[in-house]
């Protein structure tokens, strides 16, 4: 059978009249577990945040070789390497690798403020108080908490200028090979040239020809500008493929292009004849040399280059305000769960209580319980 409503009151006010009988304990259990919440948060130290925020660097435009229709592909040999979103996921594997970690961990004696005897129990602290966001807008926030909100700033701001001064080293090695390669290449075509030159000089020379016909030169421009434009694209696609690796879109994007101006040369007529042949090398190796220069030019200036290549929005400053412990919520918290042990403690006891008034064999057990608790305080009688 379903209780009626009346029993339903009966009973919400047999619990009203529990916890007014009991209203002394249980305003005591709040109340101490205020008082032990107040001396926790007093006791415990107080820590803070420390907070700094960098942008990657705005990509550069190359010198492209102009004058040889490869500005759009030119354009992709950024000679720092990579773009925004692999540059940010640069910065967080320096600032995540150990050797970013054991130079902070060095500098300011974090062993030490940790209390540890090993530096891997060092990290593993110390990760604990570092925390690395990154945006959606690819923005890099960088958090430190510390007890002493001097010493926070200066950690949160040393890791970043650790991170610039590394980034800087492997931008400008990265920089050093570009221009060694492209060094090595434009050697090449300059001898290349020179040969082709001192061969067609040769073959004038010999025959007593001073030149094409028109038709064969129009014949020879095009298929001289279409071939160098083939091998600017195969020193740029091996520029990417040495700093970017051979999976790398941009490295497919760049074959793409190459197999599309290999596969228009094909269909190109040929002239059939040895001047031509000459004519059409001397013209490839000119326009080759006019791409090279200019992206020579410019790894030397990236080589040499010793800007920041961490843009900083914001420094770390040494917070005003502690970050733990939130006292307000510790007392909160811990007066709810003293109130609530208070309730359900009020309501047990009571049930016991009426149970040995009642002589129950509930009530029994607990008056035979203490009846032996009795005799274990008092000692065994003889």
């Amino acid at each position: 059978m379903s209780s009626s409503p009346e029993e339903s009151s009966v009973s919400l006010l047999d619990y009203l009249y529990v916890w007014l009988k009991w209203r002394r304990f249980i305003v005591g259990t709040t109340g101490t577990s205020a008082v032990l919440a107040v001396a926790v948060s007093l006791i415990i130290t107080p820590t803070y945040l420390a907070t700094t925020t960098v942008l990657p660097p705005k990509p550069e435009t190359p010198v492209s070789g102009g004058g040889t229709g490869l500005s759009s592909f030119a354009a992709t040999l950024d000679l720092i390497g990579l773009g925004k979103d692999d540059e940010v996921d640069t910065y967080l594997v320096i600032l995540e690798s150990r050797r970013v970690r054991e130079a902070t961990i060095r500098v300011f004696d974090l062993q030490r403020y940790y209390e540890k005897e090993t530096v891997d129990e060092t990290l593993k602290s110390l990760d604990a108080d570092l925390d690395i966001e990154v945006t959606k807008e690819k923005t890099l926030i960088l958090s430190m908490i510390h007890e002493d909100s001097i010493r926070a700033a200066q950690i949160a701001n040393f890791m970043i200028d650790e991170l610039d001064r590394i980034n800087k080293t492997l931008v400008n090695e990265q920089a050093r090979n570009n221009r060694l390669f492209i060094e090595r290449r434009l050697g090449e075509t300059r001898e290349q040239l020179a040969a082709s030159e001192e061969a067609l000089k040769d073959y004038q020379e010999e025959h007593r020809t001073l030149g094409l016909s028109e038709e064969n030169r129009a014949a020879l421009m095009a298929g001289a500008q279409l071939e160098a434009s083939v091998m600017s694209m195969e020193v740029q696609a091996e520029a990417l493929r040495k700093m970017l690796g051979p999976t790398h879109p941009y490295v497919a994007q760049m074959i793409g292009q190459i197999d599309v101006g290999k596969r228009r040369l094909s269909e190109l007529p040929t002239v059939g004849l040895e001047l031509a042949r000459l004519f059409r090398e001397v013209e490839i190796q000119t326009r080759l040399l006019a791409f090279l220069l200019p992206q020579y030019e410019q790894a030397r200036i990236q080589e040499a280059r010793d800007t920041p290549t961490v843009q900083i929005i914001d420094r770390a400053v040494p917070p005003q305000r502690k970050y733990a412990p939130k006292r307000l919520f510790i007392v909160g918290g811990a007066c709810l769960t003293g109130l609530l042990v208070g309730l359900f403690l009020s309501l047990a006891l009571e049930s016991l209580a009426r149970s040995r008034t009642e002589r129950t064999p509930s009530g029994l057990k607990v008056e035979k319980l203490l009846q032996e608790w009795r005799v274990f305080r008092g000692g065994r009688p003889r």
